[in-house]
């Protein structure tokens, strides 16, 4: 994707809404298919594929009972794949009981999970140790491994948020992840795909021509789909860059050089004069209009992310301090584009990667 600077008052291109909630609240799962293509071992320097999804605590509209930055995980599933072997090691679906938020129709209509299903459920500390047995089980200890994610807001919002909460400390092998959404993007736009939208994981499955397989928001089958999507982008030669977190954070810290940030995980209609009102009440400091860069994808609408320039670096690390874990935004109105109601998200502040930086 292209940074595009919007003009304040002017509003981006609408994009296409996410994918609505599945007809059936309780539903069965389709077994995955039983092995991933041997392709995934080709080229990777990793030795263990770790694919996750979460499903969490949720709820929409303007009196929800389950803000943004308030999501509990309930669904902890994920897929291990043996690069060497060419197959898949294990897999593992955790339900967890939240503590603090309940588990509303609009999160059940999502993901099918009812406070009947989590009436036996562990807690986020037993899911993290059933993975850890299984990595061991499966050989990955002492070995090379990067877990991979449909966006950012797994592994850099919601399980750093809950752990910290929780007071559990994140196994250093989900540091390192790639995400599948960037991952996409970037090959789409390196072959001059300019036309499809790869946002949500049906709109990737269906740009990289891959049978959807289970239903949607059913954390342990969408783990199968990020890990054959995966598979698909290896086999057609894309590049995937493994974001190491915790180094990525060292490194802007130590260089003393870059003054600008990420936004990642905004609303799609979210306009530069929101972001900037966002950026004031947050910091208590004023980004300038020219410091506001709206990225926009391959088919120019806006990605979600957003480039913002503090003008130092002292400023652009006092913000990335501030907004450590990620802080809730809520934008838009009934009264202007897209005449619709607020719309909430919880929004990542994170360093520039190679796809803002090219």
């Amino acid at each position: 994707p292209m940074p595009s600077r919007a003009p304040l008052g002017a509003p981006p291109m609408p994009s296409r809404a996410p994918p609505g909630a599945p007809p059936e609240a309780e539903r069965r799962r389709r077994p995955p298919p039983p092995r991933a293509a041997e392709a995934m071992g080709a080229r990777s320097e990793f030795d263990f594929w770790i694919v996750l999804d979460f499903e969490w605590t949720c709820d929409e509209g303007e009196h929800r009972q389950v803000h943004s930055d308030e999501g509990e995980i309930i669904e902890f599933a994920y897929v291990i794949y043996d690069v060497r072997k060419s197959r898949v090691s294990n897999e593992g679906q955790h339900y967890c009981k939240p503590l603090h938020t309940p588990i509303t129709e609009f999160c059940t209509k999502l993901t099918g999970i009812s406070d009947e299903k989590l009436k036996d459920a562990g807690s986020l500390k037993d899911a993290l140790s059933a993975l850890d047995k299984a990595l061991t089980e499966a050989g990955a200890k002492g070995k090379t491994c990067c877990a991979v994610a449909h966006g950012c807001a797994d592994l850099e919002l919601i399980l750093p948020r809950n752990c910290r909460d929780l007071g559990l400390e994140i196994p250093p092998y989900l540091r390192k992840y790639i995400d599948l959404r960037e991952a996409t993007q970037g090959h789409l736009a390196s072959i001059g795909e300019r036309s499809t939208r790869a946002s949500s994981l049906k709109q990737i499955c269906e740009a990289l021509r891959v049978e959807m397989l289970g239903d949607q928001h059913c954390g342990l089958d969408d783990s199968w789909m990020v890990l054959l999507a995966t598979q698909q982008l290896l086999k057609v030669g894309a590049a995937l860059h493994c974001a190491d977190l915790d180094a990525e954070r060292r490194a802007f810290q130590a260089g003393g050089q870059d003054v600008a940030l990420c936004l990642d995980g905004l609303p799609y209609h979210a306009l530069g004069a929101e972001i900037q009102q966002w950026l004031l009440e947050l910091l208590g400091e004023t980004v300038p209009e020219e410091g506001i860069w709206i990225v926009l994808g391959m088919d120019l609408r806006p990605s979600g992310r957003a480039i913002i320039d503090f003008g130092s670096h002292d400023a652009a690390a006092r913000a990335l301090s501030r907004l450590d874990g990620g802080r809730r935004m809520l934008c838009g109105s009934v009264s202007r584009w897209p005449f619709e109601a607020p719309r909430e998200r919880l929004v990542l502040a994170r360093p520039l990667r190679q796809q803002e930086r090219a």
